[in-house]
Parts: C-alpha cells; sequence; structure tokens
C-alpha cells in the first residue's frame, strides 16, 4: 500500500481531490484560498510539488480547514515530509462533519495509513543532562519524556553537555520501527581547572621598621603564586590547542564526506518524483529533494565545527605562547627559569623560537 501510493497515487490525488473552481471575479478571502489551491493542484499535476508546497501552505495558514489541511498533507506527503504531512492529514480525517472530508474519506485514511508505516522511533538514553540535537535542531535535554519519531532513513543525532565531548552517532531510521542510541560522553580533560589551593595566612609584622621589608614580601608571594598557576595553565593551553586543532582536522574530513554525500545523493527528482537522479542543491527548497536537507544540515555543521576547533585551537596556542613567556619573568635572576624566547635567525632570516623550562 505504501509502495504503490509514493510511486502512483500521489500522482494520482490532485486530480481525485480536485476543488470546485472559484470565480474569477470574487476578491474575498474564500476565492483566493480556492486559487491558490486550484493552482497548487496543477502544479502538483505536472509533477512540480516542491513549487505546490507554498501555495498549498498559504491556503492552509490562510483558512485552515480540514480539506486546506488535507491538500497541505498530501503535498507534504509526496515531498517526504512525514511527521507534517501526519499532522496534517490527521487533522483532516479528524473531521466528522466536512463534507468534503467524507466525500474522500478513503483516499485520505489510505494516505494517512502509509505515512504513519514510513514513521519509526528512537530512544535516545545517556547522561542526565546532556542536551539533543537532530539534523542541527534541539530536541530536548536527557532523560527524554518519549521516544523520538522520525521518518524513515538516514538521521545524524549529537549529544552534548558541558565539560564533555560532543558525541554524534548516525542511524538509520525504519518505519514502524523502534531503536536505540546510547551516548556516553567523555570529559574534556583540556578545561583548566578552576580551584585554586589556599594560602596560608600572612603574620603582621611588629615592627614598623621592617614594614617596608613585609610589603616586599607580600608582592613576592603574589609573584610566585601566579608562576605557580602560570606554568600548568600554559601547559593545559597547549594541550587544549593541539586537541582543538585536531578536531578542526577531523570535522574538516567530515566535512569533504559529507559534502560527496550531498552532491552525489540519488534520489527522486523534485520535478519528476518518478525519476531518480542527483537530486541534491544548495539553492533547492528544501536544499533538494527527500533526504538532501540532513544531508545539508551535517555538511553545514561540520564545516561550522571545523572552524569553530581551528579558531578555539588558535586561540589557546597564543594563550599559551603568553603564559609560558610571563611566567619566566621574575624567575630568570634565581632559581628555575623558563618561557619562550625568539630572536631573528641569521643569515637564513625568519624567527627562531626556544623553549626554556
Amino acid at each position: 500500500m505504501r509502495t504503490l501510493c509514493f510511486l502512483i497515487g500521489c500522482m494520482l490525488l490532485p486530480i481525485a481531490l480536485d476543488p470546485p473552481p472559484a470565480h474569477a471575479d470574487d476578491d474575498s478571502e474564500p476565492a483566493k484560498v480556492e486559487d491558490l489551491i486550484r493552482r497548487g493542484i496543477e502544479l502538483r499535476r505536472s509533477g512540480h510539488d516542491n513549487r505546490a508546497f507554498p501555495l498549498m501552505k498559504e491556503a492552509y495558514e490562510r483558512a485552515p480547514s480540514p480539506r486546506t489541511a488535507a491538500q497541505l498533507g498530501l503535498v507534504e506527503m509526496a515531498l517526504g515530509y512525514k511527521l507534517e504531512a501526519e499532522r496534517h492529514l490527521t487533522e483532516a480525517v479528524g473531521s466528522r462533519r466536512d463534507f468534503w472530508v467524507n466525500k474522500n474519506r478513503e483516499i485520505l485514511e489510505s494516505s494517512l495509513e502509509s505515512v504513519r508505516s514510513a514513521i519509526g522511533e528512537v530512544v535516545v538514553k545517556g547522561p542526565v543532562g546532556a542536551d539533543v540535537a537532530i539534523s542541527g535542531k534541539n530536541v530536548g535535554r536527557l532523560p527524554l519524556a518519549a521516544p523520538i519519531r522520525l521518518g524513515e532513513g538516514p538521521a545524524t543525532i549529537v549529544a552534548s553537555a558541558h565539560g564533555f565531548h560532543p558525541e554524534r552517532q548516525t542511524v538509520t531510521v525504519i518505519g514502524g520501527k523502534q531503536i536505540e542510541v546510547m551516548f556516553d560522553l567523555q570529559r574534556d580533560v583540556t578545561l583548566p581547572a578552576n580551584v585554586a589551593s589556599p594560602e596560608p595566612a600572612q603574620t603582621a609584622p611588629t615592627d614598623s621598621a621592617s614594614s617596608g621589608t613585609a610589603e616586599t614580601v607580600r608582592k613576592d608571594d603574589d609573584t610566585n603564586r601566579f608562576h605557580r598557576f602560570a606554568r600548568p595553565a600554559a601547559w593545559s593551553a597547549a594541550a587544549g590547542a593541539a586537541v582543538l586543532v585536531g578536531f578542526g582536522v577531523f570535522e574538516t574530513f567530515v566535512a569533504v564526506s559529507a559534502n560527496h554525500d550531498f552532491e552525489q545523493h540519488i534520489g527522486p527528482l523534485g520535478d519528476n518524483p518518478q525519476k531518480m537522479g542527483l537530486n541534491c542543491g544548495a539553492d533547492d527548497p528544501s536544499h533538494g529533494g527527500a533526504g538532501c536537507n540532513s544531508l545539508y544540515q551535517d555538511l553545514q555543521r561540520a564545516r561550522t565545527l571545523a572552524v569553530v576547533g581551528y579558531g578555539a585551537g588558535g586561540l589557546l596556542a597564543v594563550g599559551s605562547v603568553l603564559l609560558f613567556w610571563t611566567s619566566s619573568l621574575g624567575t630568570r635572576d634565581g632559581g628555575a627559569s623558563g618561557g619562550v624566547t625568539c630572536a631573528p635567525s641569521w643569515p637564513t632570516g625568519g624567527v627562531a623560537c626556544r623553549f626554556t623550562f
């Protein structure tokens, strides 16, 4: 039934559910709605469901009714928007008094059954409080109150939480089935700790002649505390920079792979759903045919994450160099010395830097 509807029935539905013609000289709101539906059905008959969609949507928004909900649900069904089609078709068949719906009830209920059979459920489990996003859209925070309903096909699920590395999993949703996805987020060890050890209290000087010496001691103690903090922070920043740059490289490879999948995606063509071919385009409505939007969102997300990884890694690298340099100041006169020293390199040109610890 589902295959028959998607391959044959969806092309015949615009003919079976043709509305009565509107009077050309009537400028009332009902006449405008009828004109939108009529033009939308003509486009659907010629195989242009993607162009008919905005007309049917406008008709529904102007006059929400069981009939306009049905027409919108049918074109959403043809375009592969399964959850939206289910919602609007359910709204239509829920009416028991609408004459037009009762006349076409058999077709509408069959279409609704076909859409529902193409929707599956995903049970997401993982750390309490983690945010869950699908195709770049946040769907809630764990634990979720109910399984996530998705149209059948591939879906990318991302779980993230502050202080943990985000985790991404791609699953294949099967219509009428329920699958489970488990996330085990790993803590981000590159984040610096903000807890400082308490310092012992200073003894106030009793002799006024020693006040200058006491002030110097306090300043030296503050400097030593800064140096003790700066050196571990510099190493942490350097490690974080390496991890973030590596993350940027990884997301770059993900973006290249996602771009290939998007450009080479095979599916029903927008202007002729019965014909298969390369159906994705960045400038097309919903970025092309069925399945293209999620691939495009994966591509954009990977590009963004790569830029964030490179940018954050570069900032941490600069911060690490500055911390190494400042932590070396004031310690070169005695004791351990360290930091980074840069000077012109002759005769080859350029700059040579040397780390000392």
